[in-house]
């Protein structure tokens, strides 16, 4: 087969084309950015870097908060229809949804004239995936911008003090926790995203959710094993339970606010569940995580779960 037929083959391929079967979808994932790796030349993949990706970033925000994504429909519409329902200028609104279409965000259907897709309408919800947009723009920005700056600082040492981690120093606060506490919205933005992550899978309760955001994770937990009898703990600071209070998860989740560096008042639970905790912490802090919950664990009994993105030792091992 030619590189021409090759190409019109690909063409065809998209999610539906693997049906239930995840890992399918994600090893073609996984091949088709190493054919991009090895399609880009050096300038285009800077290019990519410096402009496209980051200029697509600041134009979803912006069209996130003017409302662009909810004005969107199976209709086509144009600038000017779309800055009308929007309240915007129609060419800002018209060079938005131009960028945007060149992001396969939204899609272009004719001159000047758009449509939403799938992604577009995913980002409808302010408070779904779209949370991790504004996400970035709460901590990750100044992180991007000043982290060079205190690395050449610092001489170049591995950050490794969890009492004065580099976010002390970039954001002026003595860790994103703090900064939460202090910025109630960037902390909704934080646990909202991390909530549309991952589902559980069925496990035996009893389970506590530790650092566990505003339950998700306990409400599909409680969702696949259907006991109304399972005592299922869902702990986090005391800001984020209260916010989690606001949330309709099931009545057999019960709210603990906890710190993770404290004793575990839970003792003797089945399951302790950690999702993407250990890897914001230096080895020695994670240590000690562990160690506590051990601690409160029924030998032979317990299970400690954790929820990680592990890296292999080489990247070209990544599996899906």
């Amino acid at each position: 087969m030619n590189a021409k037929d090759t190409i019109a083959g690909l063409s065809d391929i998209d999610r539906a084309s693997f049906g239930e079967n995840e890992s399918g979808r994600m090893q073609a994932l996984l091949e088709v950015r190493a054919l991009v790796e090895r399609l880009e030349k050096p300038w285009e993949t800077v290019v990519r870097m410096v402009w496209t990706q980051p200029t697509l970033l600041l134009t979803v925000k912006t069209a996130s908060e003017m409302g662009l994504f909810a004005a969107l429909s199976s209709t086509p519409q144009d600038g000017k229809q779309i800055g009308h329902s929007t309240g915007a200028d129609p060419i800002l609104a018209s060079r938005l949804l131009r960028m945007l279409a060149a992001g396969a965000i939204v899609q272009e259907v004719g001159v000047d004239t758009y449509i939403a897709c799938d992604f577009s309408r995913a980002l409808r919800d302010r408070q779904g995936i779209m949370s991790g947009i504004h996400h970035f723009w709460d901590v990750g920005v100044q992180q991007v911008e000043k982290l060079p700056a205190y690395l050449r600082r610092t001489g170049y040492k591995n950050p490794s003090d969890a009492a004065h981690p580099p976010f002390e120093s970039i954001v002026g606060t003595s860790s994103y926790w703090e900064y939460f506490n202090e910025h109630p919205e960037a902390r909704a933005n934080f646990h909202n995203f991390l909530s549309f992550r991952y589902a559980w899978v069925r496990r035996r309760p009893l389970c506590v959710d530790v650092g566990g955001g505003k339950g998700r994770d306990l409400k599909h937990l409680a969702d696949a094993i259907q006991d109304d009898k399972a005592r299922l703990v869902l702990q986090d600071l005391h800001p984020v339970i209260e916010e989690a209070k606001k949330e309709q998860l099931p009545p057999q989740i019960e709210l603990l606010a906890h710190n993770f560096f404290g004793a575990q008042p839970c003792r003797g639970a089945r399951a302790y569940f950690l999702h993407s905790i250990l890897h914001d912490w230096p080895a020695s802090e994670a240590h000690k995580i562990l160690t506590l919950l051990k601690e409160a664990g029924k030998p032979g009994y317990t299970k400690i779960l954790l929820l990680e993105a592990v890296m292999p030792d080489r990247i070209k091992d990544i599996e899906p």
